[in-house]
């Protein structure tokens, strides 16, 4: 019960966001107020059907969509679980594609490891908004034992390669693993 409880609230807040976000018109790379719309409910019932499934933690994984397609990052703990996110994803009725950037790597971190990757987030998320030539806001940033992965749906590759350059010139990163997607194109 708590756990659909979480997903409704987690989809309900997703919903309540999108008027607060702007709009316009459709371009190849940009969606239309009315595909940002559509965008944004898809994650929500992807994000819900995940919070649902016992098996998946929805919680660590991302869920980003650019007109259909689905896009999963975070880390888990085994192929199974990367696995089954991404038939629990490909289910969601107006999904049409999902590209699994699911990292599996073991999460036993001590509350120390914790703090760290929370800060080297911080401070990766704080170069990419430094950055006049990348959006902060599409560009998603997760960290496990000091590694970080990149997610989200870009224009073209030199933002992708512009953002690993970024986020691997930060001190204390171990490694990048730059999941960003380009735009697909309508």
């Amino acid at each position: 019960m708590n756990r659909k409880l979480r997903s409704h609230a987690l989809a309900a807040s997703l919903v309540l966001a999108v008027p607060l976000l702007p709009a316009c018109s459709s371009t190849p790379t940009q969606e239309s107020a009315g595909q940002f719309i559509d965008s944004s409910v898809l994650t929500a019932k992807v994000k819900s059907a995940l919070a649902e499934d016992p098996m998946t933690d929805a919680l660590e994984i991302g869920v980003e969509t650019y007109k259909g397609k689905v896009q999963l990052s975070g880390f888990v703990d085994d192929t199974r679980q990367k696995l089954r996110a991404e038939q629990v994803a490909r289910r969601v009725d107006g999904v049409v594609g999902v590209d699994n950037g699911l990292v599996v790597q073991p999460r036993s971190q001590s509350v120390g490891e914790y703090v760290d990757d929370a800060t080297l987030t911080a401070r990766v998320k704080a170069r990419i908004a430094e950055d006049p030539r990348l959006n902060p806001f599409v560009i998603g940033v997760e960290t496990q034992r000091g590694v970080v992965q990149l997610s989200g749906f870009v224009d073209d590759r030199s933002t992708r390669t512009l953002a690993t350059r970024v986020a691997s010139n930060t001190p204390g990163i171990k490694g990048v693993r730059n999941s960003l997607a380009l735009k697909p194109a309508s």
